[in-house]
């Protein structure tokens, strides 16, 4: 017996593997079925899973994201305890996917069924700090109903629900909780309205500050927000001095207009002095990395910053891209960044590319130099185990990695060293290359799972 994905006529779980996963739970594979709840994007995901629990975890996860409150009550039904905390490293239940995501009648339902609205995982982030996250007002008015806490801090950024509105620049869900009671004294929320670049919500708490205390620190968190509008404006209404920005919290904006304005003779009138920032400086290339601004990190690159920096208790910048477009790693190899340096872990960047799917970086990484099979990582696993567990395409990678090198050493060969590596020149291959993923998973789907 087999069940199809929503608008495919491919095959991709049988009910027999779904009763073997669920053995503890019989009607669970049965309303996987019934409601579609795994759906073509979900395979690899499902591939990966190692165990029941992680494969209930997923389920109910995907069944919230669908927001789909039938279906939940069904898997209540069936026996899943949904008010459980079963995620082992962020220590949430059910009711925190349902609160980020805005699912309202989840959420109700789940509090119905006895969770607690002032639940918090191990950053200390509440329920209501999700559901503000998530801008659903109607998911925030059923909390505070149910008595959720308003002042409580969260770890990470040490912000109370008001707070995390502010930063976002939510300014419905900002008024709803001040109507509900929170206290607009309780942080420096003109500093939060002036990082969130939202100009109403920064004259909004204005107003409301004290005279001694207005623009104290809106200056510095409009930059970490990289908000040049906020910045300009704040320079209008005030002539407090200003302390000469950090290039690293520049560079991380990546904002290439305030990078320009920063560095201009206007800016540099109103600091007294021209700023003269160092590429070379320490974390420079992980910061334009992490910024995400190509432009931002070939200044760096070419001002000198390493690309193969590796200070203590960080990673080459190159497990720094994984987030980011491709092109930022043809920026890196372009200015020798090794395609084969261990991370902390030991991993090199193509194991931990394959590791977590990233096939086009994979390809570059590979065009680069990087060695197919580079050894053990700390797991002890060759690259060959790494991508069997999560995307069995090795034979691909391997005839590819052989074009590859050939071509990237005739490319080498007849450019000289101004022109774009060759990767940069090839997206085609870049576009075989993902066909040919895509081509092999779904042979593999018929083959392993009918």
């Amino acid at each position: 017996m087999r069940f199809h994905v929503r608008n495919s006529e491919i095959a991709v779980w049988p009910y027999l593997k779904l009763k073997s996963i669920f053995s503890k739970y019989p009607k669970v594979c049965k309303i996987i079925l019934q409601y579609h709840l795994i759906e073509r994007e979900d395979l690899s995901h499902w591939r990966a899973l190692r165990s029941p629990g992680e494969a209930i975890h997923a389920i109910v996860q995907k069944t919230i994201d669908k927001r789909n409150l039938e279906a939940i009550r069904e898997l209540a039904k069936a026996g899943l305890d949904l008010l459980a905390k079963n995620d082992e490293y962020t220590d949430e239940s059910p009711i925190f996917w349902a609160a980020e995501s805005g699912a309202s009648e989840i959420v109700r339902y789940l509090l119905d069924q006895g969770a607690s609205p002032n639940e918090s995982d191990i950053t200390r982030t509440t329920l209501l700090h999700k559901a503000v996250s998530s801008g659903d007002l109607e998911t925030v008015r059923i909390l505070i109903d149910r008595g959720a806490e308003l002042e409580s801090y969260e770890n990470i950024n040490n912000r109370t629900p008001l707070g995390v509105a502010v930063a976002e620049g939510k300014m419905e869900m900002v008024q709803l909780l001040l109507d509900a009671g929170a206290n607009a004294k309780e942080e420096d929320y003109l500093s939060l309205a002036a990082y969130s670049g939202s100009i109403p919500m920064f004259n909004f708490f204005r107003e409301k500050a004290d005279s001694s205390e207005e623009c104290v620190y809106a200056f510095q968190a409009a930059l970490a927000g990289g908000n040049l509008d906020m910045l300009l404006y704040i320079l209008e209404l005030t002539d407090t001095p200003v302390k000469e920005p950090s290039l690293l919290d520049v560079l991380q904006t990546g904002n290439t207009q305030l990078f320009d304005y920063l560095s201009s003779p206007e800016f540099a009138k109103r600091l007294g002095h021209q700023i003269s920032w160092d590429p070379r400086t320490p974390y420079a290339v992980h910061a334009a990395v992490d910024g995400g601004s190509r432009r931002l990190l070939q200044w760096v690159l070419e001002g000198g910053g390493d690309p193969n920096e590796q200070p203590e208790y960080s990673n080459p910048p190159l497990f720094h891209i994984l987030s980011h477009e491709s092109s930022l790693a043809n920026i890196l190899l372009k200015y020798g960044a090794d395609p084969n340096r261990r991370n902390q872990e030991g991993e090199t960047p193509l194991e931990h590319a394959l590791k977590t799917e990233k096939y086009s970086l994979a390809l570059q990484l590979l065009g680069a130099g990087a060695a197919p099979l580079s050894g053990k990582d700390h797991e002890n696993r060759e690259p060959l185990t790494i991508t069997k567990e999560n995307c069995p395409i090795w034979p691909i990678v391997q005839m590819l990695a052989k074009i590859c090198a050939e071509n990237a050493q005739e490319s080498k060969e007849g450019e000289n060293e101004s022109q774009d590596p060759y990767w940069m020149r090839n997206p085609d291959l870049l576009d075989f290359f993902a066909k040919a993923v895509n081509i092999h998973l779904h042979g593999l789907q018929r083959e392993r799972l009918q």
